[in-house]
């Protein structure tokens, strides 16, 4: 064989195995989210969606311990272009994010596809992470603070169980007649591992967040004095240990039995039934309102999947990747995992989501007030995780009892205001 003919054999087995090793080459996505107790849930996702797209890894990252940590953890990384393609931001966070220009717009992306309404959404969910008119993420799950109740207490206290109170008197009248039936049992409690009861509060008083200009807070005013009152008449009645309870916390307090009530994402509802299903009944409610007849309805809390990468092939493996994350398989999942109500109206057709709230009635309050929902309101300018902190440290004192209704508030929105663009 001459050399030229050993030349060209090698050149060309050289050829076709580097497009052989191109044809089984992957990409790879790398996805951010919160809380360590969903990783299971993300995981699962990631293999259903790699199982369908074999030429795609799925990588996830280590999970931030809450979302205001792995908001912050993002902004840092954008400065030194460590971001990952895809982060699951919350509802009240991700507009920020947007601002900074960091996120892809996804109505571009769905250019020539059917409207995101058309694909299942659930409008009251794609209003979550719509902005201006443009859609920045997609919502991954949903969820509102309902009532969680010990049902033995509330019966000995004369409550019952099918009939939750639904405003906030009823709820502080109840929680003390339950601590009233031994002083060691807590009437209630309340969790502030963020600003998402507070802003529930505030809604079902009647009242807002921000002014419409968005430029201010809406609610130093009688509104929010209501607020601090119906917080401190709970903690008074309720008998409740003065110290800080997060949504984390608290269901293993409530677990010991000498809990009556809280109010918590329906998320938890499954690690109860793991903890108390044996030692008694638990029950579920609406959230109480402050005043029912002008209560605007309950912030909806949860995740939307944005795209944070600028690659435009990676773009599109990634919107692919969080659309099935969002429809009816990765929503099964989701449900399955964390029984969060599906955002996506094709999930409810996929027998093991109807299956599975058909022997969970207990998720009903849930799923009832996701549709007439609030938006979880996000602080404007590049103090909004601090904001958050400032209330919830707010909140802590008066449930502390370290400070009267009037001087949380005043103190709050003080602070609040000293952090807002507007004050500067």
């Amino acid at each position: 064989m001459s050399k030229t003919s050993l030349k060209l054999i090698t050149a060309l087995a050289l050829t076709l195995s580097t497009s052989a090793a191109s044809a089984f080459a992957k990409t790879e996505i790398v996805v951010d989210y919160a809380f360590g107790g969903r990783t299971k849930v993300y995981q699962g996702i990631a293999d259903a969606f790699m199982a369908e797209h074999p030429d795609v890894t799925v990588k996830l990252r280590v999970p931030s311990n809450n979302y205001e940590e792995g908001q912050e953890a993002i902004i840092r990384q954008s400065m030194v272009n460590q971001l990952p393609d895809v982060h699951f931001s919350s509802y009240n966070q991700y507009p920020d994010l947007v601002k900074r220009g960091l996120v892809a717009n996804l109505s571009k992306l769905n250019e020539g596809q059917p409207a995101f309404e058309a694909q299942g959404y659930i409008p009251a969910a794609m209003n979550l992470v719509t902005m201006d008119g443009d859609v920045y993420g997609l919502p991954f799950l949903t969820g509102t603070p309902i009532l969680i109740a010990n049902g033995e207490l509330v019966r000995k206290a004369g409550g019952d169980c099918k009939n939750l109170p639904t405003d906030w008197k009823g709820y502080t009248d109840l929680a003390a007649r339950i601590h009233a039936l031994d002083p060691q049992i807590w009437g209630g409690m309340i969790t502030t591992n963020d600003d998402w009861q507070f802003q529930s509060l505030v809604y079902s008083a009647g009242g807002d967040i921000l002014t419409k200009d968005g430029k201010d807070i809406g609610f130093d005013n009688e509104t929010g004095l209501k607020v601090m009152q119906a917080i401190d008449a709970f903690v008074k009645a309720s008998g409740m240990q003065q110290q800080t309870y997060t949504s984390t916390s608290a269901p293993q307090s409530f677990a010991t039995g000498r809990v009556g009530m809280f109010v918590n994402a329906a998320e938890y509802l499954s690690l109860l039934s793991g903890q108390v299903g044996k030692d008694f009944e638990f029950c579920t409610g609406v959230f109480p309102a402050i005043d029912p007849e002008k209560s605007r309805g309950t912030p909806v809390g949860g995740a939307a999947a944005v795209i944070l990468s600028k690659d435009v092939e990676k773009q599109r493996i990634a919107f692919d990747f969080i659309r099935f994350a969002t429809g009816p398989k990765g929503q099964a999942i989701l449900v399955d995992g964390k029984g969060y109500p599906p955002v996506n109206s094709a999930a409810y057709k996929i027998p093991s989501v109807k299956a599975y709230f058909e022997k969970n009635p207990l998720r009903a309050p849930d799923v009832a007030q996701v549709p007439d929902g609030m938006p979880w309101v996000v602080f404007p300018g590049d103090n909004s995780v601090k904001i958050v902190r400032t209330i919830r440290d707010n909140v802590d004192r008066l449930l502390q009892q370290n400070v009267t209704p009037e001087e949380a508030l005043k103190d709050m929105t003080t602070e609040v205001r000293a952090q807002m663009p507007a004050a500067k």
